[in-house]
């Protein structure tokens, strides 16, 4: 860091300049360290779970066709919504005087005072006959939308709506949108929902078979294959989170047991 530059008179110059250097400490402390070291054992469940995900991966959906939709179903609609009108309140007539302030005005002045007045409390007798306009509510429209009915994330109103829907169905709901809902502009509010249903499909997932184990990978003849091949995995990423998480406490604790100061540029 420049921190001054000094001419002298015999042509000299003397220059003030700061250099941050690593600071100097002795390591101690570092045997005998306390560690808890974590081992990650797999489990058949684990591997069924892998093997699950991969199903997932190569499922189809199938259009139904002989019942109506229920939970775990895939319906696709376009949603056309409104948001509920939200009515304004009227302003205040300008020139209102505050409740209890009084005022003087000029006797010249009292005969157009007077006439302005009388204007004023017709208008304010007319904001309170009619009634403020709404806001016009703002229209949305989205087409072929997929909705998992049921799912994590899907709100009750959509799922309750269009449980039992087949396609060319139409379904009219409102939805209430918690506080905390994102999109914001979402957040607390009514939305009047016309659903036109366009299809109505099930999650098919291959089976867990020898053929599924070939299509995964030419290598695997069998899905005994395929597990193990999971299991060796899932066991070498245990091992490597197993490290990791060692090698995290080792630093932490070395840290603990050797305080020294750092500049503030490092």
């Amino acid at each position: 860091l420049f921190r001054s530059l000094k001419f002298g008179d015999d042509e000299s110059i003397n220059v003030t300049i700061t250099v941050t250097v690593k600071p100097e400490f002795e390591l101690t402390d570092y045997k005998g360290l306390s560690l808890t070291k974590h081992v990650y054992k797999i489990r058949d469940e684990d591997v069924e779970k892998e093997v699950d995900r991969l199903r997932e991966m190569q499922s189809e959906l199938v259009p139904v066709e002989d019942r109506g939709a229920e939970p775990g179903d895939i319906v696709t609609a376009t949603l056309t919504g409104r948001f509920e009108a939200q009515a304004t309140k009227p302003e205040a007539a300008e020139g209102e005087a505050a409740e209890g302030e009084a005022t003087e005005a000029p006797e010249a002045e009292t005969a157009e005072a007077d006439k302005a007045e009388g204007e004023q409390g017709a208008q304010a007798d007319a904001a309170e006959a009619s009634p403020a306009e709404p806001a016009e509510p703002e229209e949305i429209k989205q087409e072929d939308v997929d909705i998992n009915i049921g799912a994590d994330g899907v709100l009750k109103e959509f799922t309750e709506a269009l449980t039992g829907v087949k396609p060319g169905d139409e379904r009219t709901f409102t939805v209430e949108y918690p506080a905390e809902y994102q999109p914001e502009r979402f957040a607390g509010r009514k939305m009047n929902y016309t659903a036109s249903v366009s299809a109505v499909r099930v999650k098919e997932l291959p089976e867990a078979n020898d053929e599924f184990a070939q299509g995964a990978d030419e290598e695997f003849k069998t899905m005994d294959d395929l597990r193990a091949d999971i299991r060796k995995q899932l066991e070498h990423q245990g091992e490597h989170r197993t490290e990791d998480e060692l090698r995290g406490a080792t630093m932490d604790k070395l840290i603990e047991n050797n305080k020294f100061a750092v500049p503030d540029f490092i």
